[in-house]
């Protein structure tokens, strides 16, 4: 055990190092087609654009105005994610609102509100959609606009007992995991006891922090003195605490599946572990 808890340590220590590498720069390039200056508001205060700039935050909203205070569309962006390199994410400034004549910038102190219309034609109904479904799915976490991996390392029935997993989060907030672990209540002398425990599971990503999953894999089973596969749910949680480095948690229960006719077994489950972005596309 203490070998485990070693390679773990070791394991974190080498994802600091690594990810003390990588920054985030979010870049704004203005198209010809739009008149210059832009005003660009963000978080982090307010920028005037002329051609291109670059800001070293990433940024959770952005409003984008032309130099007639027409509101310029958020069309997306492109991405750019390296393993020791900086991630960045460019933003082309080229496409304004349909009607957006009288949309103007709102003060420093004005709330971040979508705009309220009383007239319901097709372009501004469709404008009025939009940002409200954009306010809605940043207001809830569920913006997961890329594909991302994460390698994890933990203790818990989602992780094999003492093992790694690696997840998938897919942009409609469906993830899969995988994981292999050491059986840390491995006994030699019990017959179907396994040393080496796997796990595969299923989650449902309810918001930026939270996860209903589903797991399946073996797990040992006092009733049945052996290690048996097992069927689990969790409520779990995550968050990101420094750049690509996070946490994460989960709590539920675990079922003998074997054994479902004789009364089977349930038990209390956890499973906490560190996470690290190896990948965002």
């Amino acid at each position: 055990m203490k070998k485990w808890i070693l390679l773990i340590w070791l394991f974190c220590m080498q994802l600091l190092a690594v990810h003390a590498e990588n920054e985030y720069y979010t870049i704004f390039k203005v198209g010809s087609n739009i008149c210059t200056p832009v005003t660009l508001k963000t978080p982090y205060g307010n920028y005037t654009i002329h051609t291109e700039i670059t800001i070293p935050n990433s940024l959770s909203w952005f409003e984008a105005f032309d130099c007639e205070g027409k509101k310029i569309m958020d069309t997306g962006g492109k991405v750019s994610v390296g393993t020791g390199k900086p991630t960045v994410r460019i933003y082309y400034l080229t496409t304004l609102f349909p009607h957006a004549d009288n949309e103007t910038p709102r003060s420093d102190n004005e709330s971040y509100t979508p705009s309220t219309r009383n007239s319901f034609s097709n372009p501004e109904w469709t404008e009025k959609t939009a940002e409200a479904l954009v306010d809605l799915t940043e207001a809830k976490g569920w913006n997961h606009e890329s594909h991302s991996i994460y390698l994890e390392a933990g203790y818990g029935f989602a992780y094999g007992n003492a093992g790694i997993r690696l997840k998938y989060i897919s942009p409609v907030v469906f993830g899969l995991t995988a994981s292999f672990g050491y059986n840390t209540q491995y006994k030699p002398e019990r017959i179907d006891d396994k040393q080496y425990l796997w796990n595969v599971g299923i989650q449902l990503h309810l918001s930026k922090f939270l996860a209903i999953g589903m797991y399946g894999g073996p797990q040992y089973f006092s009733k049945y003195n052996k290690s048996e596969i097992g069927f689990g749910a969790m409520l779990e949680y995550s968050h990101q605490i420094y750049k690509r480095l996070g946490v994460t948690g989960g709590v539920g229960f675990v079922i003998a599946a074997e054994e479902a006719s004789k009364n089977p077994q349930t038990l209390f489950a956890f499973h906490a572990g560190i996470s690290y972005n190896l990948f965002s596309n």
